[in-house]
């Protein structure tokens, strides 16, 4: 079981995300539950990984796709919080998945 908590805890957080910003969305569907779910188990793969390459292969995957997110809403004024949101949630969970290894 332990093994698996970072992978968990990655879950909740972007379950927890991606159901609030779905709840301030009431039309717009760019960003929501399964993106950030996505974002935050790659986040916390990227951080549990051992190559450094593959690390950086995620992070650009996880930042391309935000970037698209972001380019597609570029005609509201909420793209940038969202985009920002995703972003935040990636590196967080690569962070703590780093930290639990060492």
């Amino acid at each position: 079981m332990n093994q698996w908590q970072p992978y968990l805890i990655s879950t909740a957080i972007g379950l927890l995300v991606g159901i609030e910003r779905e709840k301030d969305q009431h039309d717009q569907k760019e960003m929501g539950v399964r993106t950030f779910l996505l974002i935050s188990l790659i986040g916390a793969i990227a951080g549990d990984v051992q190559n450094s390459l593959l690390s950086v292969v995620f992070a650009t995957f996880v930042f391309g796709l935000i970037l698209i997110s972001y380019c597609t809403q570029f005609t509201t004024c909420f793209g940038f919080n969202r985009s920002y949101r995703g972003a935040d949630s990636f590196l967080k969970n690569v962070a703590a998945s780093f930290y639990k290894r060492n």
